[in-house]
C-alpha cells in the first residue's frame, strides 16, 4: 500500500471518528438539560431568594455554580432538602443561561460541602 493510500485511509477514519463524537456530544448535552415547566423555573428563583433572605444562602454566582451557604445551617439540613435545593438551583442557573451544575460551598472556608450536575443527582461531601 502506497503512503498516499495510508493518509487518505488515515484521514477517512479521523473524518468518520469525529462526525461519532460529535453525534454523541450532541445526544449527551440534550439529555443533560432541566426541561424544567415555566412554574418550576418560577419556584426555583423563588426558592434561591427567600434561601437567601433566611441566611442559608450568602451568596451565589451563577457563572462558576457555586453557592455558598452557612456551614451551619446546611449541617442541620436533610439530605432530602439539600436535593431538592441542588434541583432548583439547576434549574436557576440553566434559565439563567448557565450549566446545570451545582457547588454548594462553606462561605467562610471556599470548601466544597456538596455538588449537583443533571443526569447525575446531588452528592454530599461532608
Amino acid at each position: 500500500m502506497s503512503r498516499q493510500a495510508k493518509t487518505n485511509i488515515y484521514a477517512i477514519t479521523l473524518v468518520v471518528l469525529c462526525i461519532i463524537l460529535a453525534t454523541l456530544l450532541l445526544n449527551c448535552s440534550n439529555e443533560n438539560t432541566t426541561k424544567a415547566s415555566p412554574q418550576q423555573k418560577k419556584a426555583s428563583h423563588e426558592l434561591i431568594a427567600d434561601l437567601t433572605q433566611t441566611g442559608l444562602i450568602t451568596k451565589v454566582d451563577s457563572c462558576r455554580g457555586d453557592i455558598f451557604v452557612d456551614p451551619l445551617i446546611w449541617s442541620a439540613t436533610s439530605y432530602e432538602h439539600k436535593k431538592m435545593l441542588a434541583t432548583a438551583a439547576m434549574i436557576h442557573f440553566e434559565d439563567q443561561g448557565y450549566l446545570p451544575v451545582v457547588h454548594f460551598r462553606d462561605n467562610y472556608t471556599g470548601k466544597e460541602l456538596g455538588s449537583a450536575i443533571w443526569g447525575w443527582g446531588f452528592k454530599s461531601k461532608e
